[in-house]
Formats: structure tokens, sequence, C-alpha cells
């Protein structure tokens, strides 16, 4: 699934700027109109895309679950460790 997400993305990076540029060279096309064309075309994908995801969130139950946060032993654990690992660099 991650790797479809980035392959996906990588896509969508190469291919905005492409078009815009083919659009800028078609007769008639100014710079305004290629974004504004980009613009909308962006506008209206946006709604599958957040469809698309919120589908991918609500079935899969990892993405939904909370991280919890390190307990106070651990936190206090990892800095001692690092008080002491600054303590011998300084001597």
């Amino acid at each position: 699934m991650n790797t479809r997400m980035r392959q996906v993305d990588l896509v969508t990076e190469v291919a905005g700027p492409f078009i815009a540029g083919l659009l800028v060279v078609i007769p008639g096309f100014t710079a305004t109109m290629a974004f504004l064309t980009v613009a909308a075309i962006n506008f209206i994908t946006f709604v599958p895309q957040y469809l698309l995801l919120l589908r991918v969130y609500q079935n899969d139950a990892r993405l939904r679950t909370s991280k919890t946060p390190p307990s106070t032993d651990e936190s206090n654990e990892y800095n001692s460790i690092l008080c002491v690992c600054v303590t011998n660099t300084a001597s």
C-alpha cells in the first residue's frame, strides 16, 4: 500500500509541471490560463482523493489506533543515559 501511494505521489509530482508546461505552449494559452487550469484540476480531484484516503483510514485498524506516549520510567532512563553520554564526551 505504501509503495502504491509513493508511486502515485511521484507521478503527480512529475506530471503536474509537465502538463502545465504543455498548456503554456498551446497557441492562445497564457501562463495565467495554464495556472488556472491546473488549479481547477487540483480543486476537482481534491474530493475523490480525500474520500479515497478516508476509506483507507477507515478500513485499516492500525491507522486508527493512537500511539501511546512513553512511560515516565522509560523517559527517565533515556535522560540518564543521555546525561552519562554527554558527561563522558565532555571529559
